[in-house]
């Protein structure tokens, strides 16, 4: 079984742990790990004692018989990952070095890996995320026009823009704001959660369409079938505006059209029996948390 490791840089106080994941991980029967250049690169300098393993550079040299890949780190790793396997339809797990950890599979901390027999067992559960395709004549080379979590559309300056936002063939009313999203049901436990947009069970076959601090007080978030064709049109008076997909971002400007849609490929995420969704409302965004109560 070729496992692939992905991440960014991880701080060295979590050495000693990502050290004896790999190496247990690598001692296992029948288990060869490749690795992301960059984290590869990484942990040699900071002197890692890990297994060796091939290198991969991006989705291009991802070895074609490889049959997990391991995400280290938080959310933004996770992310990162999806412009990795693109529509490889490669499981992820996400294995949590980061603060929140929302969309990963598993913290590592000081109860063992024993989860590492359920994940080569194959014992776990898949979840088929949605994507959200971004169609844009300008969009940058480097970038792959996906997103898991978001897209928005947000002002470069102090002026708030206009977005003209059209759904399938109904022309909505101008907002005026900071900017805009579309989210999917991932995405409903980030930046759509922060700017008041509804928590969405995953499964649901929706997206949300949500305001970034309007000047509008009867402005709400909206919930769209994920079959709705979105086109919307930027109002900037600074002539310009920023595009962000999950974690890319790149300049777009004044009369642009970025067209948004659901994506024909899916990413398949690892998830295992024990992390019910609402579980991870509980313990990551401390859902009924109350102080009041916490010795009745």
């Amino acid at each position: 079984m070729l496992i692939a490791i992905s991440g960014n840089k991880i701080d060295v106080l979590n050495k000693k742990k990502i050290t004896s994941f790999l190496n247990n991980l690598h001692d296992r029967t029948n288990v060869e790990l490749c690795y992301y250049e960059p984290l590869y690169l990484y942990f040699k300098k900071m002197n890692f004692d890990i297994p060796g393993g091939i290198i991969f550079k991006g989705n291009s040299d991802l070895p074609s018989n490889t049959s997990l890949f391991l995400a280290l780190g938080g959310d933004g790793t996770f992310l990162h990952s999806v412009s990795i396997i693109r529509d490889r339809n490669i499981p992820i797990a996400g294995i949590n070095f980061g603060r929140l950890g929302f969309l990963t599979s598993v913290k590592i901390d000081g109860s063992g890996f024993s989860w590492i027999d359920d994940l080569l067992n194959n014992n776990y559960d898949i979840l088929s995320r949605s994507l959200i395709k971004i169609d844009y004549n300008d969009i940058a080379e480097d970038i792959y026009p996906y997103a898991l979590n978001e897209v928005s559309i947000q002002r470069t300056s102090p002026s708030v823009i206009g977005l003209e936002v059209t759904i399938n063939n109904d022309v909505l009313p101008i907002y005026w704001a900071d900017g805009i999203l579309v989210a999917t049901c991932a995405g409903s436990t980030a930046y759509s959660l922060s700017v008041g947009g509804p928590i969405v069970v995953p499964g649901s076959k929706v997206f949300i369409l949500a305001p970034i601090a309007p000047h509008n007080l009867n402005v709400r978030p909206i919930i769209l079938p994920d079959t709705s064709k979105i086109k919307i049109k930027i109002i900037s008076r600074s002539g310009d505006a920023t595009l962000s997909m999950d974690n890319k971002t790149q300049k777009v400007k004044d009369g642009d059209i970025i067209h948004l849609s659901k994506s024909k490929n899916t990413l398949n995420c690892v998830n295992f029996s024990q992390n019910s969704f609402f579980h991870a409302l509980n313990e990551k965004l401390l859902w009924g948390e109350d102080t009041r109560n916490k010795n009745n």
